[in-house]
């Protein structure tokens, strides 16, 4: 008959290596942005478009371009970003995009028209292709 030992928590941490922990933290960071940026701007939108809207679109036109120049950003993100990540290297990919992603999100608070907000939602969307690149 045969005894298992029991392990704790705290025994599996101590026994992982802190390069590890540290990756694994900075990676559950990269996708908490990522998620982040995908409705970061919703409580805003309202405002955003009454001042700097199209004239004759509907707010629900515009929240939804907004919202979708976001999401095929990430469609063509999740083509080009397997290559390039096996290129260069995850790591390096993972930071490059974290970079990009940040100046994305700077460049939409300082949108001075709709479609510039369209525009920096694309690139934004385009380059946080974190999400593809670490679960790989």
């Amino acid at each position: 008959m045969s005894v298992k030992a029991k392990v704790s928590n705290s025994q599996l941490f101590r026994a992982t290596p802190p390069r590890l922990r540290v990756d694994f933290a900075i990676a559950m960071m990269c996708i908490f942005t990522d998620f982040l940026g995908d409705n970061l701007l919703a409580p805003g939108y309202e405002l955003f478009i009454r001042e700097n809207g199209v004239p004759g679109m509907g707010f629900g036109l515009a929240v939804s371009i907004i919202t979708m120049s976001y999401i095929v950003g990430r469609c063509f993100s999740s083509a080009v970003m397997g290559p390039i990540s096996d290129h260069t290297g995850r790591w390096n990919a993972i930071l490059i995009c974290e970079l990009l992603t940040a100046v994305g999100f700077l460049m939409q608070a300082l949108s001075w028209s709709f479609w510039s907000l369209v525009g920096f939602r694309f690139f934004t969307g385009f380059v946080g292709g974190t999400r593809v690149v670490i679960i790989v």
